[in-house]
């Protein structure tokens, strides 16, 4: 793997011209995610909600679309284009941050610098880590880590 691989797409994809860098959201925040516990669950609430769209706008495997389409070279204007295209109709805009997504983050730029000072902070776990390490042990054996994965799975094969 890649020292960095967030820097290593951000420079690989992005392109030369990246323009002004879009205001930060009315309502910044930051949700700290431990695997399986929940995060899918909470961003769509918070969609549904008129709070934005929290996701894990750092993941690796989804950066290079959301790049490409943003067309931006440095974490700052990546980050706020994304957020303010996924900003609620309250001015609530978030990110879905899991630790080693955040540690390269760190690494590229310090992301506290990028989101305000008035950023809203929660830690989300799973209290039960016998629970949450079955639910992780499933997901690798089936390849669903979300229910939007099962759910297209199963209009696939027509199982369940």
């Amino acid at each position: 793997m890649p020292d960095n691989p967030l820097r290593e797409t951000l420079e690989r994809y992005a392109t030369a011209t990246d323009g002004p860098t879009p205001d930060r959201p009315e309502v910044p925040y930051a949700i700290f995610v431990t695997p399986r516990s929940g995060s899918t669950w909470l961003a769509e609430l918070m969609r549904d909600h008129g709070l934005g769209f929290p996701d894990e706008w750092l993941n690796f495997a989804r950066q290079e679309a959301n790049i490409r389409k943003h067309g931006r070279r440095d974490l700052a204007g990546y980050l706020l284009s994304t957020l303010s295209e996924h900003e609620g109709p309250s001015g609530a805009s978030g990110v879905e941050l899991p630790l080693l997504q955040l540690m390269y983050a760190f690494n590229l730029d310090n992301i506290f610098n990028i989101l305000s000072p008035k950023t809203r902070f929660v830690y989300l776990r799973r209290s039960n880590i016998v629970r949450q390490s079955i639910s992780m042990h499933v997901a690798k054996q089936t390849g669903v880590y979300h229910v939007s994965d099962a759910d297209s799975r199963w209009a696939v094969s027509g199982e369940r």
